[in-house]
Parts: structure tokens; sequence; C-alpha cells
């Protein structure tokens, strides 16, 4: 069984990203569950240069900072997250297009 967590601080609060074997969840640091999601609810997941976005649909998203882990621990989250998410659509970060014309 697969059991992660990773922490981050947003507006004062602590918040978790909890990585399991059949779902992922957030939760507040006091235990307060935010969401829970089967891996069947992610459509996509990408990589940037400071964080791993994992896609519900195309406007919400949850956000792991890779701030949060260390080197390993992020290779881990992305092997897990490839495996959970294979053929759904995954990449990097791409810059918006530029602005055409007036």
């Amino acid at each position: 069984m697969v059991r992660k967590s990773y922490k981050k601080e947003e507006s004062g609060m602590h918040l978790r990203v909890l990585i399991e074997d059949d779902r992922v969840e957030t939760e507040r640091a006091d235990g307060m569950t935010f969401g829970r999601y089967s891996w069947s609810a992610f459509s996509a997941f990408l990589e940037g240069p400071n964080t791993f976005a994992l896609y519900l649909n195309p406007m919400q998203f949850i956000l792991v900072p890779k701030r949060v882990m260390t080197s390993e621990q992020q290779r881990e989250f992305l092997a897990v997250v490839s495996l959970k998410i294979p053929s759904k659509g995954a990449g990097e970060w791409k810059s918006p297009p530029a602005a055409s014309g007036p």
C-alpha cells in the first residue's frame, strides 16, 4: 500500500495531501478532510517547475508543491501518479500562447 503525506501552508493554514493506494485525500492539519477522490476521478496530471497538478477537470485541480518534498519523494510521487493516471494525459507546464495582433 502506498501512503504518502505532503504538507502545504496556505493563508496560515497547513494542508496535507495524502496519497493512498486507492485514493487521494486533502485534509487540514487538524485532520478535517477537505476532499476524498478515487484515482479514476483524475483526468490528467502535469509537472511544473515548482508543483505537480492533479486535474479533476480543466478548471479543478490539486496542487502539490515540490518544495515540501525531497528529490526522492518527488520521484516517488511522480512514479505513483504515472501509474495511477497512466493514459489519461500527462505533461509539463507550457507557456501560454503569445497574444496575437491588435
